[in-house]
């Protein structure tokens, strides 16, 4: 029998293939990260561009004659009370289930009575 036991846990590979294979995958996996975002970058540009016409129109070419920013008013309003409403419902809840998670005692595991 051998002294010298390997450090390396069961069913684990100590190669430099895949060691290539995990560098790779990184590689791999930053480019498509950063072809997301720049996919979505030049969506949002592309939009913004064809957006610019809009903020400059006289009122009367804008749906209800009132201004783009009468026009949008609403809907960013709602927007905004959406959130507000989401954000209450659902604070106090990630605060219950926080804490009743650190609170609650785990099977097996003594309770503070028993010490």
């Amino acid at each position: 029998m051998s002294t010298t036991a390997s450090a390396q846990k069961p069913g684990t590979k100590n190669s430099a293939a895949g060691r290539a294979g995990d560098s790779i995958f990184s590689g791999l996996s930053l480019a498509a990260g950063i072809l997301i975002f720049a996919v979505l970058a030049a969506v949002a540009l592309f939009l913004l561009l064809q957006a610019l016409p809009t903020f400059a129109a006289p009122a009367d070419e804008i749906t209800g004659g009132e201004g783009f920013f009468s026009y949008i008013w609403p809907l960013v309003l709602g927007t905004l009370i959406a959130a507000i409403i989401a954000l209450l419902i659902a604070t106090p809840i990630g605060i219950l289930v926080a804490c009743t998670s650190l609170t609650t005692r785990r099977p097996g595991s003594p309770s503070l009575s028993d010490t």
